[in-house]
């Protein structure tokens, strides 16, 4: 049969190749519906059956999806468009491509659905303008550069406080106060009494002092670490129940793990349990009545001694020259137990062979008077240098009558002696020669 299809030139739904199939109403959905959901026997050159079933077959639906569809005993052609327009190669054009391969030109050349398409078009396509219109920015990007904004470039950390709006510049702190939202009233009272001209101190508040709109713990760290000397905390029950002033607490306190900079000033406002993390540090206590004439003064002062701000290795190494610091007092105990004078670099780390330089620190001591034993004299100090070590092991060592040959043997045998064997030794000469 000759079909209106076969005149040279593009179909005409081809010019809705970037229409969705959601534009298409219900009317036009039942037009189709009524002519491709009775069942057909006939089927296409490509093994298609020219009914709602071949179509769901080029959509690329399963036999399962089919058969799910059939159960439904619905409008199948409904059903499968409905399923169908969620993808998004669902276009009006793909969809009729579809019913010319199914060879259904009656659908194809009825004017009715032809003249029903056109108008749900252009219908959808006013709907699409409308909808731009009022989403199009009031500004235009040739006068603001707002749609090109990027937020990573923004430094976070320029504008933190709103001093640092009103000068221009970033805004350094004697102390930043960590405090709960419900003892807000005692925070009021230590701004006026810490920055008044007696005491003339600047405190940073959270409530006061930080910009709106910024990440409320970013921000925070960064001032402590950077901005605030030290960190007052108003402890009460509701702090030790707040999120926020445990991270203040603990980024504080790593930034001086040994308490040495006094970077925390815990104030004791409401009786409520120490935080374990500040048992070790002293406490302004202001519950007890009777101390708070001395209060104040001992917070200001607290907060105006120097040394507080550590320096960025300070606060990075003191751990490491805590532990340094130990292990060189353990090392030291060898050659200075109970010397007055603080031990030099070779006290602390004696070497293994002594000298024969005059000038070395291992050079023997002055000939004794007579009467004198160096060891007995060393041994009443209580202290034995490197020197009395010398003296003892020349006084002990073999006759300078035996061979030459032999010594070497000796000493072969022997092995070279440790600074431990030789601390025994005269330890132990020491001991005979009291006895």
């Amino acid at each position: 049969m000759a079909s209106g299809m076969d005149v040279a030139g593009p179909p005409w739904y081809s010019e809705y190749r970037e229409v969705p199939v959601r534009a298409l109403n219900r009317s036009v959905r039942n037009i189709l519906a009524r002519l491709l959901n009775p069942p057909s026997v006939v089927l296409t050159d490509s093994g298609f059956s020219k009914d709602w079933k071949g179509l769901a077959e080029l959509m690329g639906f399963m036999n399962d999806d089919i058969s799910n569809f059939e159960s439904m005993r619905d409008s199948y052609t409904l059903l499968i468009l409905k399923d169908w327009e969620k993808q998004k190669d669902s276009m009006i054009a793909t969809l009729f491509d579809y019913i010319q391969q199914l060879e259904r030109y009656d659908i194809l050349e009825d004017p009715t659905i032809k003249t029903q398409v056109e108008n749900n078009v252009k219908s959808y396509l006013q709907r699409q303008s409308k909808e731009m219109e009022i989403e199009k920015p009031l500004q235009d990007c040739e006068v603001s550069s707002a749609m090109e904004y990027d937020d990573m470039k923004e430094d976070q950390y320029k504008y933190m406080t709103t001093q640092d709006v009103q000068t221009g510049k970033a805004m350094y702190y004697d102390a930043f106060v960590s405090y709960a939202e419900e003892d807000i009233g005692f925070v009021k009272k230590l701004i006026s009494e810490l920055e008044k001209p007696e005491y003339g101190l600047k405190l940073c508040v959270q409530a006061r002092d930080l910009i709106p709109g910024a990440s409320t713990n970013t921000v925070c760290a960064k001032l402590i670490e950077e901005r605030c000397t030290r960190m007052v905390i108003i402890l009460s029950p509701k702090f030790l129940n707040s999120a926020q002033c445990d991270f203040q607490i603990k980024f504080a306190q790593s930034l001086s793990p040994g308490s040495r900079g006094k970077k925390l000033v815990p104030i004791m406002y409401k009786c409520c349990d120490i935080p374990s993390i500040l048992r070790h540090i002293a406490i302004c206590d202001y519950t007890k009545q009777d101390l708070q004439e001395w209060f104040w003064n001992r917070l200001a002062m607290s907060l105006k001694a120097p040394g507080a701000q550590l320096s960025s290795q300070d606060k990075t190494s003191e751990l490491d020259n805590l532990f340094l610091s130990m292990s060189s007092s353990s090392s030291s105990e060898f050659s200075w137990t109970q010397s007055s004078s603080p031990p030099t670099s070779s006290d602390v780390f004696p070497p293994i062979y002594p000298t024969t330089s005059s000038a070395s620190s291992c050079a023997p001591p002055a000939p004794a008077t007579s009467g004198e034993v160096p060891t007995a004299e060393a041994g009443a100090r209580g202290v034995l240098s490197l020197n009395d070590i010398g003296q003892i092991d020349s006084d002990e060592s073999e006759p300078t009558s035996d061979p030459p040959k032999h010594k070497k043997k000796e000493k072969k045998k022997k092995g070279k002696p440790s600074i431990f064997s030789k601390f025994k030794h005269s330890s132990q000469s020491s001991r005979s020669t009291h006895c």
